[in-house]
């Protein structure tokens, strides 16, 4: 198995339906956008840009993406497991 590293991705989000989360979008290394509503415990704010907690699995710099475990699953895919830009 691999090994699985804290790490933090770019998000953009909006109020949930509870105090306590938020709505989030992320856009995949493919293009496409997905959704999910997130803790807002696991947000940061960095410089202005909202950020979520994740779980990275692996780096490939010769594509320039990263794979990772969200928190929670996304509305589109039904998954937790998304690949982003690195």
């Amino acid at each position: 198995m691999e090994n699985l590293t804290e790490d933090w991705i770019n998000i953009q989000t909006s109020p949930g339906v509870f105090s306590d989360e938020s709505a989030a979008s992320i856009q995949l290394s493919d293009g496409r956008e997905v959704s999910l509503f997130v803790d807002n415990a696991l947000v940061r704010d960095n410089g202005g840009k909202k950020q979520l907690k994740v779980w990275r699995v692996r780096t490939d710099q010769g594509t320039r993406k990263k794979r990772v475990l969200l928190p929670f699953e996304t509305f589109e895919t039904g998954s937790r497991w998304i690949e982003v830009p690195a």
